[in-house]
């Protein structure tokens, strides 16, 4: 089963306890505190995606960075995770479940991936677009990604929309080859 799979399971268990307890809040804090320090620390992503490192050093690891920082939910959650040897898929399970409780809220993540940054107002009138083409709040995340060389990839949800010049040279190799 891929990681995405498991790491969207995993979400939304966490994400329907938080509601039966009511500590959605409290939930969403410390996911969004976690997914920012993964995101934030390359060494944290790479120890924790190490498969040479002992699922129990990890876990060690991450109780030891956000002990008593976190709700006890939150913190029975991520030793869950230990026993389960799901920690190295920590920063997939927090990204999910932040997307889980924007879509609650009635928001729709979406990623835009450029060969270089987009300014503000286009950003802007991409999701005006989006929202009336789709019926929906979007918030979108920038990123920029050189190897692109051009065109862009939208990725909304679990689709990705991929307009790149590497793409469509692609496709065109393949219809002059086939």
């Amino acid at each position: 089963m891929s990681e995405w799979v498991v790491a969207k399971r995993y979400a939304t268990a966490f994400f329907q306890l938080a509601l039966e307890q009511k500590v959605r809040d409290q939930a969403v804090r410390d996911i969004q505190s976690i997914y920012d320090c993964c995101r934030g620390s390359v060494e944290l992503r790479q120890a924790l995606a190490n498969p040479v490192i002992p699922h129990a050093v990890k876990r060690n690891v991450v109780s030891e960075l956000f002990a008593g920082s976190l709700s006890p939910l939150t913190d029975s959650f991520i030793r869950f995770l230990g026993y389960r040897d799901r920690i190295n898929i920590l920063p997939l399970i927090c990204e999910k479940f932040i997307v889980i409780e924007k879509e609650e809220r009635g928001f729709v993540n979406a990623k835009l991936f450029t060969a270089k940054a987009v300014p503000a107002d286009l950003i802007g009138m991409l999701v005006k677009g989006l929202n009336r083409k789709f019926g929906k709040s979007f918030e979108i995340e920038a990123n920029v990604e050189p190897e692109l060389q051009g065109g862009f990839k939208l990725w909304i949800q679990d689709k990705i929309y991929d307009c790149s010049i590497q793409n469509q040279l692609e496709r065109l190799k393949q219809k002059m080859v086939g």
